[in-house]
């Protein structure tokens, strides 16, 4: 009977910590390719943004994963980032950043920023929340003005 249990509880250990050490690497959803917006542009991470955009959005979002890279997009903490970019694109002078968000409640975020001008400082428009199918359109849709800001505060809450 001792035999018994001690094999059972050795079991129930082994899947629970296979269970615990593959937790985090669910994978977050797949995002679809995009074809975007006539005149935009893919720009490179971080070296393509202008400085202003990079600072304002790391100033909000500090451990950011590279495409490829792992990212935590459960709430199980492996990686110690719960955000991983999607791309970033520029039309005119609006450039926005995609970007994938973990944790308990994975979604997306479309940030767009609109310099008019040189020396002109950089306005943050939106911090739209996505999903995987919809990456492409918001984003496309910002970029050809026919998606707009509602005028309502863009807070710190949900970086």
């Amino acid at each position: 009977m001792c035999r018994k249990m001690v094999g059972s509880i050795a079991g129930f250990v082994i899947i629970a910590a296979v269970s615990f050490f593959t937790a985090g690497e669910a994978p977050a959803d797949v995002i679809p390719a995009c074809d975007l917006q006539k005149g935009a542009r893919l720009v490179e991470w971080p070296d393509g943004l202008p400085p202003k955009v990079f600072e304002d959005f790391t100033r909000h979002v500090e451990r950011l994963a590279a495409p490829e890279e792992q990212f935590d997009a459960t709430d199980v903490i492996m990686t110690n980032k719960r955000r991983r970019l999607i791309r970033v694109v520029n039309l005119g002078s609006l450039w926005v950043i995609a970007y994938e968000h973990g944790g308990r409640a994975y979604h997306d975020h479309i940030v767009v920023y609109e310099i008019s001008g040189a020396g002109n400082p950089v306005r943050l428009i939106a911090n739209d929340i996505a999903f995987p199918k919809s990456v492409c359109a918001q984003t496309n849709a910002w970029l050809s003005g026919s998606r707009m800001s509602d005028g309502r505060p863009i807070g710190d809450w949900d970086w």
